[in-house]
């Protein structure tokens, strides 16, 4: 899968760098879910958001990171589209 291949190869130092592009909100559901393993209902809970919100929060923050991670390649015809 090239999306895939495209992110074992970005450098951390690019990752950072679209993770700080998210906003806020975003950014915090991302990294509780993915980097502490919370659940969305943990999530939830913690935030005072309903557990679809930020269900629908934490798969729309990694929907943006995805795009920034490929739109380069894209671009460069490293992807397809």
């Amino acid at each position: 899968m090239p999306d895939t291949q495209a992110l074992e190869r970005l450098p951390d130092q690019e990752v950072k760098a679209a993770f700080r592009r998210l906003p806020q909100e975003l950014a915090i559901l991302v990294h509780l879910a993915d980097a502490e393993d919370f659940s969305p209902t943990q999530i939830a809970d913690v935030l005072g958001i309903s557990e679809n919100t930020a269900t629908c929060l934490l798969l729309h923050g990694r929907h943006c990171l995805l795009n920034a991670f490929t739109d380069a390649p894209r671009r460069q015809g490293l992807l397809d589209r």
